[in-house]
């Protein structure tokens, strides 16, 4: 068992079990506020996070991405997560390319996810 979060694009995002704290989610700027009671937040991105989320990113000590392999949809967003999942066991790291990787294709990006 463990904690999913639902973004507005489709895709669906599972928090490493007994690891990754859902809190992870508030740490690639956006804004986020209790969705329907205070065990469930809901968070929102736009345009304007998705520059501030790379340079974030450029924190990690990992080789940057290009992105541009992807393509701009959800399909194109599970396959950056495994590979990277295939390199690299940062579930923080992984979490914000997906948040960054969806932004190049929506406008406002939105999640839902239990505490």
């Amino acid at each position: 068992m463990g904690r999913y979060a639902f973004f507005n694009t489709g895709l669906e995002y599972k928090f490493a079990f007994g690891i990754q704290d859902s809190l992870d989610m508030t740490k690639f700027e956006g804004s986020a506020f209790y969705g329907r009671d205070e065990c469930h937040l809901i968070h929102k991105w736009d345009k304007i996070d998705a520059e501030k989320i790379k340079e974030k990113l450029k924190e990690y000590l990992y080789d940057e991405i290009d992105f541009s392999k992807y393509t701009n949809n959800l399909d194109g967003t599970y396959k950056l997560r495994w590979d990277i999942q295939d390199k690299c066991s940062d579930y923080k790291y992984i979490l914000g390319c997906i948040i960054y990787h969806q932004l190049q294709y929506v406008n406002e990006l939105e999640v839902w996810y239990e505490l």
